[in-house]
């Protein structure tokens, strides 16, 4: 390992899903804020941009794509069965 090669892994930055996902999230928040008036309509811009950003990333990123990772080697691993 070579020295400070700890230090560079953190300053990755945000990869084109997660600006993808953050893009979803503030169209889903103008989408619901369009039902509020006034200072209302500020606060249920961000709160809801935020969790539905949250909560689609967390859907992408926690739960699909180990999914599709799983599915995957699932498929690479021979059956058990079909040896015998």
């Amino acid at each position: 390992m070579t020295p400070g090669a700890e230090s560079r892994n953190h300053t990755a930055g945000y990869t084109i899903f997660d600006i993808m996902v953050g893009i979803a999230g503030f169209a889903v928040g103008g989408w619901i804020s369009n039902y509020f008036d006034g200072t209302a309509r500020i606060w249920a811009f961000w709160t809801s941009s935020i969790a539905s950003g949250i909560i689609l990333w967390c859907f992408i990123f926690l739960w699909l794509l180990p999914l599709i990772d799983r599915r995957r080697e699932a498929a690479r691993e021979p059956d058990d069965h079909s040896r015998q």
